[in-house]
């Protein structure tokens, strides 16, 4: 996400992740805790504008630098509502080009994602058996457990649904930017789609396509 890489390199700054959801946005704490049930998400500015969406829908590689503001100073700049801090995000806009150059610029990423490990299960019974492989029963039809007790015996048939439900999904994001600058004025137009399949079979995974356009006139 656009803002996952502060964590560790901002002193105080927390990331936490609500879900395992793809796409989801991380919940980001710059403070301690400062309501029991209001929000405690900071205030996100973009290029000197309230975000009004979610981060998760922010395109990392559309970011110039960020800076985080907290207590006092974040106070003096934007009032009670940066009681949580601030996160100030400059986006590119082409301004570190040289006069009359063009710049063109294309990422593509893959991945896989797969669970990293699935619960144990048992192959094998307590249950005594007969020559044919079958299930030795009593006169009401149950199963006769092994003196011992122990699940040594394997299952003529068996089926771990683990795999099924929890199938690798896969990761795509492309990523193209165009950049100018002639005289007194410097745009940035940028697309980027991403893609991504979660672990969890019969569930959505999460789209995304950004269009992004800056100019700038002095």
């Amino acid at each position: 996400t656009a803002l996952g890489g502060l964590a560790g390199k901002v002193a105080g700054v927390r990331i936490i992740s609500g879900s395992g959801e793809p796409g989801s946005a991380p919940s980001i704490r710059l403070r301690g805790a400062t309501s029991i049930a209001g929000s405690q998400e900071p205030l996100i500015i973009i290029d000197g504008t309230l975000a009004g969406t979610d981060l998760a829908d922010f395109s990392p590689e559309d970011i110039d630098r960020i800076e985080v503001f907290k207590g006092p100073a974040a106070a003096a700049m934007y009032g009670s509502n940066a009681a949580n801090g601030v996160i100030r995000i400059i986006t590119k806009r082409g301004r570190e080009l040289a006069e009359g150059v063009i710049a063109f610029s294309a990422r593509n990423e893959a991945g896989r994602s797969i669970v990293g490990s699935l619960a144990n299960s048992s192959d094998a019974h307590p249950y005594q058996l007969v020559a044919g492989g079958e299930f030795l029963r009593d006169a009401a039809g149950r199963r006769i457990s092994e003196f011992d007790g122990i699940s040594d015996n394997p299952y003529l048939e068996y089926f771990d649904p683990q795999p099924e439900l929890f199938p690798s999904g896969t990761f795509l994001s492309n990523q193209i930017a165009i950049a100018g600058r002639r005289g007194p004025r410097t745009f940035r137009a940028s697309f980027q789609r991403t893609a991504t399949e979660g672990v969890v079979s019969g569930l959505r995974g999460f789209r995304r396509e950004n269009y992004r356009a800056n100019l700038d006139q002095r």
